[in-house]
Order: structure tokens, then sequence, then C-alpha cells
């Protein structure tokens, strides 16, 4: 059922344009051309009646999706020009950390990609239980569950809901005794409003914008911050410190 809604709307985002023709057939038929004919002499020319009320229909069409669409984007430029730019402060080498969200595949990417010994985490269905991942001699995921975590250091993900249709996701590399901050980048993403339905792709938006050399510099930092902040390699840019710390 899942697989059902999520190929739904994929198709919606693709095809969403093509509803624009039954609205604005709606809006001829229900509202524009009615109200041509209330001030039109009735002598006048029925293709000057029906030319009059289409534009009319694609005009009303155009401002409401104007008012669906604007307001959200202006808010969602200006959170991105606040958080775009990922900042990283100082680097780190460890063994492992802590994240506040972690699922057994992502334990995996950072254990074989990131070179981490282990990860630790909230269980995903289990309340007041902590996991630490790792792999064992075969190389396989090995999923124990602790009192609690031990990493000094930890990741923090959170995923913000704010108005407008705007979903901002906002990911920090800190210390956890002290809360001192590492490395934050974020990723928004404007869905385009009210009617984005009506819009399909063409109403999404994303920052940082992966189109553009710099936006896309910008991604891939937000997306392998952890492995940037709390490693000794990875993806580095001149001006960030460098420091190692062992746990």
């Amino acid at each position: 059922m899942e697989d059902y809604a999520f190929g739904i709307g994929v198709l919606l985002a693709i095809a969403g344009p093509v509803l624009l023709i039954p609205v604005l057939w709606l809006v001829y038929r229900l509202l524009a051309r009615p109200i041509v004919h209330s001030f039109m002499d009735p002598r006048s020319s029925g293709w000057a009646a029906g030319g009059l009320a289409l534009v009319m229909s694609m005009l009303l069409v155009a401002g409401a999706l104007a008012v669906s669409y604007v307001p959200g984007k202006r808010e969602f430029d200006r959170l991105c020009s606040l958080h775009a730019t990922p900042t990283v402060s100082d680097r780190i080498m460890v063994r492992g950390f802590y994240r506040n969200r972690l699922y057994p595949y992502e334990a995996r990417r950072f254990l074989d990609e990131g070179g981490f010994t282990f990860v630790e985490a909230p269980h995903m269905y289990e309340k007041d239980t902590w996991v630490r991942y790792s792999k064992n001699a075969a190389g396989e995921l090995n999923e124990q569950k602790v009192p609690g975590p031990d990493s000094r250091y930890g990741v923090r993900e959170i995923l913000s809901e704010l108005p407008h249709g705007i979903f901002m996701t906002e990911k920090l590399v800190y210390e956890i005794q002290s809360n001192r901050e590492l490395a934050k980048a974020s990723q928004i993403i404007y869905e385009g409003g009210p009617f984005s339905v009506l819009l399909g792709v063409y109403a999404m938006s994303s920052c940082p914008d992966v189109r553009s050399a710099i936006g896309s510099g910008h991604f891939n930092t937000f997306y392998n911050l952890e492995s940037i902040a709390l490693r000794s390699a990875g993806i580095v840019e001149p001006s960030m410190g460098t420091s190692l710390d062992q746990e």
C-alpha cells in the first residue's frame, strides 16, 4: 500500500501540470464565462466573449498559483541565505560517535565508508534503549544493546516542518559534554505551496542547489558531515581547522 501511494506521489510530481487543463476548464465554465456574459452586450460575437473568458480564466488560475507559491518561495530563499553554507570549525579523529537517529543501514555506511569502529544511537523501536553498531570478524553488522552511549562526540539531526510547506533538516556535530559545536550544515526543501500539485516538480526547490558547483559542494558537506568533522580524512576546505583527539 505504501509503495502504491509513493507511486501516485511520483506520478503527480511529474504529470502535475497536466491537471491545470481541467482546472482551467472548470474556472472557464463556472466562473469566467458567466462573469463575461453578465457585462457583455448579448449581440457581441460569441468568439469574443469566449476569448475574453479564456483570458480571464488563465489570469485567475495564474494569480491563484502565484498567491500559493510566492510567499513560501520568499521564505525559502531567506532561509537558504541563512543556512545554506555549512560551517566546519574543527575536525577530530575518533573511533566512533553517537547519533540521535540511526537505522542499521545507515550504521553500515558509517562503518564501511567512514571507517568508524562503532556508532551508537537510541534504539529505533525500543524506548529508553541504546545500541552500539560495529562489525564482527566476518565483516557483518553487529548490533549490541548498551546501557547508554559512551561516545565523547555526537551528531544531532533534526527535521523541522516550517510554514508554507518548507522542510529543514539541520545536522550538528558537537562535543556531548560541553555541547561545543564542531560543524553544522542544513538542507531545506520547499514543496511549492498549497497548490504545488498543479505545478509538480517545477514547484519544488532544494537548498543547497546541487545543480550548481557551489551548491553541490555544500550538499556533499551536509551529507558527509560526520566523516568530515569526525575523521582525519574527507572533503576539507582550506579554511577548516584540524585537530586530532582520539577517543
